[in-house]
């Protein structure tokens, strides 16, 4: 029995991670440290901690414990198969309706897909879930990958964590194939929730003029209005973000970037305007015409030039290889404390999750502990934490390669 199924019979209780090196993000990296854990919290860290009697000890024998890692961007939850419709919720199809403000990604998360393994396995125990399809294309999702044996797995989703629009050259197809079009889509719809935020009444008694909107859609871009919840805004091109700054700011929106392949061509602009971003440290290439200055080190620039970034995979099927794509952010010159930030305490802190993200007395107690280098492929998560409980580290296709190898008499030496 390894030592992470050993742990997983333990379930819940008081532990103790002992001799480690803590990067607590929110603080210096401490080495030989101790980190309790009661309940779902962290209780004390330092190297002097002492541990009460009756606690299971977890001796670290000087691995790396983080935070458990956050991916911002991604459709984790509503993707089983992507080509398969009726397993696809993130694309979904509402005839030639641009916007589906209404339509909230924790209706339809599914803690249970066979994807939280993949992706938790790889250290990652929270994601934002972001729906796709349209100009406004919904209400992003929050949800922490807990275990199907886990008490807390069907309130594992809550939002909502935003509302989500496609200012790209996608979006514009559901916008008369223009951004001048998408804009003013933008713009009136905006418009129409502020004044239906200011005359609910009358909208109520059917005396405002028609708007062209849903109750549901304007009740969704109200909490925006209201800045209660931020705007994320898929965008690549360097003019669209400006453009989108412009208005955000005249329109005294929060805003969040997602995408922004070309963001480092005006990061002093968005440091300006103190938008955080959401970053693909893979997307180096002009994978579209509006990508066409994307470059390898953009988190990197736009970190320097005083931006809050995030870093991401922006898929579903990929999200475990969020460690890598930090990896990939420090070759290109982002410090390694920045790429760790930024896939931990800065999305919890961008999407109102301050107790996540950092370890420190009183967090949630979300952990990994690595073999080596999280941000080494040569190394693996041996031991999850999400809400101080121990989850399984294997997946479907762990199971599959378990199960073959036991039909062919192979020892599994992993």
């Amino acid at each position: 029995m390894n030592a992470a199924t050993f742990l997983l019979a333990w379930s819940t209780g008081a532990f103790a991670f002992v001799d480690c090196e803590v990067r607590t993000v929110g603080g210096p990296t401490l080495a030989r440290a101790t980190v309790l854990v009661e309940g779902s919290r962290i209780r004390r860290v330092g190297p002097d901690a002492t541990v009460p009697a009756g606690t299971q000890k977890i001796s670290c024998d000087g691995r790396v414990l983080t935070p458990g890692l956050i991916e911002p961007d991604t459709d984790l939850g509503l993707v089983e198969i992507g080509l398969e419709p009726l397993s696809n919720d993130a694309d979904v199809q509402v005839g030639d309706d641009p916007v589906r403000a209404s339509l909230r990604a924790r209706d339809a998360a599914d803690p249970r897909s066979t994807l939280v393994g993949v992706a938790r396995r790889q250290g990652v125990t929270s994601v934002v879930i972001v729906p796709r399809a349209g100009l406004v294309t919904g209400q992003a999702a929050w949800m922490d990958l807990v275990g199907v044996r886990s008490i807390h797995v069907d309130d594992a989703v809550s939002g909502p964590a935003g509302l989500v629009v496609n200012h790209t050259e996608d979006g514009a197809q559901f916008a008369g194939m223009s951004r001048l079009v998408a804009f003013a889509h933008l713009r009136e719809f905006l418009d129409d929730a502020k004044t239906f935020v200011s005359n609910r009444s009358a909208y109520v008694r059917r005396s405002l003029y028609a708007m062209p909107w849903s109750r549901l859609d304007l009740e969704a871009a109200a909490e925006v209005v209201r800045r209660r919840q931020p705007l994320l805004v898929r965008v690549h091109r360097a003019a669209d973000i400006v453009a989108v700054l412009d208005w955000a700011r005249s329109s005294r929106l929060d805003l969040v970037l997602l995408g922004v392949s070309e963001g480092w061509m005006v990061a002093d602009q968005i440091a300006e305007a103190g938008v955080p971003v959401v970053v693909n440290p893979f997307a180096n290439l002009p994978f579209h015409f509006e990508a066409r200055h994307a470059r390898s080190d953009n988190a990197t620039i736009l970190d320097r030039a005083g931006v809050q970034v995030m870093l991401s995979s922006s898929a579903s099927h990929r999200a475990g290889t969020l460690r890598f794509r930090a990896g990939t952010a420090v070759r290109e010159g982002l410090d390694p404390d920045r790429a760790l930030a930024a896939i931990t305490r800065i999305p919890a802190q961008v999407f109102g999750r301050p107790d996540l993200g950092v370890i420190e007395a009183g967090a949630t107690a979300n952990l990994v502990l690595w073999t080596g280098d999280p941000f080494e492929p040569a190394s693996h998560a041996d031991v999850v934490m999400v809400r101080g409980e121990m989850q399984p580290v294997k997946s479907r296709q762990t199971a599959l390669a378990e199960h073959h190898m036991r039909r062919l008499g192979l020892e599994d030496s992993r």
